[in-house]
């Protein structure tokens, strides 16, 4: 199944409602260990997801990533605040 289009959409949806100052590239490509990743490159933010899983989990995955990035001055790890903002995220995107 093609969800490129949907795909977009939801990038759109989530750096329109969630901007950060930074780039961030967003890359789907398989990944073997992980559901996803964020990495830091300078000042810029790799993010990728893991497109061997199912479409609504890529859109999970993305919602954790993009929390991360958020986060990052505060809280890299798995901490209160990155867990407010996943919250926050993923509540937007299901109101929506």
């Amino acid at each position: 199944m093609n969800n490129t289009k949907e795909w977009r959409s939801f990038v759109s949806w989530i750096r329109k409602k969630y901007p950060v100052n930074s780039h961030v590239r967003i890359i789907r490509s398989p990944c073997i260990k992980f559901s996803g990743s964020t990495r830091l490159n300078g000042c810029n933010f790799v993010v990728r997801i893991n497109n061997k899983n199912v479409f609504s989990d890529q859109k999970h995955t993305l919602i954790h990533e993009w929390a991360h990035v958020i986060e990052i001055e505060k809280s890299f790890m798995h901490k209160k605040s990155w867990g407010k903002t996943y919250a926050k995220i993923y509540g937007a995107y299901y109101d929506d």
